[in-house]
């Protein structure tokens, strides 16, 4: 198991940089800092989803207070309520939870194993790692088009329950499911839709992952049994590799291990898993 990390002791612009209040000092200031923990940040789920237009525009906390005065005119049924943490009333940056982010995972780990019994023999490896999100957009790498499968925010998202009825309409009914409403990709990165982006825990989903990198069993036959055939002996053998992986639920469609900056987080190319029969023979 190894953890790494790095920090700057020493940085020459540090001496003159200004910083405009402690929000900012306390973002941006990089100085004996250790890497890492400060590379996320995200929304923190409060519990909740919007199940209707009434229950957005009664809303206590708004989403959205931009020049356009959207209010939570914006919001659809089925967005996730999110964490007013600084208790100003409104979702702003200030509100913003920091963790571990999307890059390289700090902490990593793995696991050999291997025995034998009699005439049976094993071996088995394990790899893993710790402290990381992946990021997990909504408008992101999983839209249409992208995956050779349709994922589950297709299939089991709030929806009107007649199609083509207007979702702005406070008559129209909706059908409740486990993800928000479809949203345009334009749309993803509006402050009003950090629902889409950046909410916990289901778009900057934990990471930490525990993989069967490979497993193989044998079997090797007695000598004596095959002497008669100038065999000295025989091992039959079954191998596979990536077998299986312990990790967050919703991790499901992409691959945790990958470690790609694209967004698609091992979705386009994601790890095979192989089965392999085979035999040794020794003359």
């Amino acid at each position: 198991m190894t953890f790494t990390r790095s920090r700057q002791t020493y940085i020459e612009s540090e001496a003159t940089k200004k910083y405009t209040s402690s929000m900012d000092y306390w973002r941006n200031y990089s100085l004996n800092r250790w890497s890492g923990y400060f590379g996320g940040s995200r929304y923190e789920w409060a519990g909740g989803q919007f199940t209707s237009l009434q229950d957005a525009t009664s809303s206590q906390v708004l989403y959205d207070m931009s020049s356009s005065g959207a209010g939570n005119r914006a919001i659809v049924p089925g967005m996730y309520k999110l964490v007013d943490r600084n208790g100003n009333g409104y979702i702003d940056s200030g509100d913003v939870f920091y963790t571990w982010g999307t890059g390289a995972s700090p902490l990593q780990y793995g696991l050999l194993l291997s025995g034998s019994y009699k005439n049976f023999d094993f071996s088995m490896m394990f790899n893993g790692a710790s402290l990381r999100y992946k990021s997990y957009m909504m408008g992101g790498y999983s839209s249409f088009g992208k995956l050779n499968y349709l994922p589950s925010q297709y299939t089991d998202s709030y929806h009107v329950a007649h199609y083509g009825d207007d979702p702005w309409d406070p008559e129209t009914q909706w059908v409740a499911g486990y993800w928000p409403a479809l949203a345009r990709v334009a749309q993803s990165g509006q402050s009003h839709n950090a629902t889409y982006t950046s909410a916990q825990p289901y778009n900057n989903i934990n990471a930490t992952y525990l993989r069967l990198k490979s497993l193989e069993v044998g079997y090797r036959f007695a000598p004596e049994f095959l002497r008669k055939a100038g065999i000295k002996s025989a091992r039959v053998f079954f191998n596979g590799g990536n077998l299986f992986t312990i990790c967050n639920p919703l991790l499901k469609y992409i691959d945790p291990e990958s470690s790609d900056s694209s967004g698609s987080a091992g979705g386009y190319y994601q790890i095979n898993r192989t089965y392999n029969f085979g035999f040794n023979l020794t003359f």
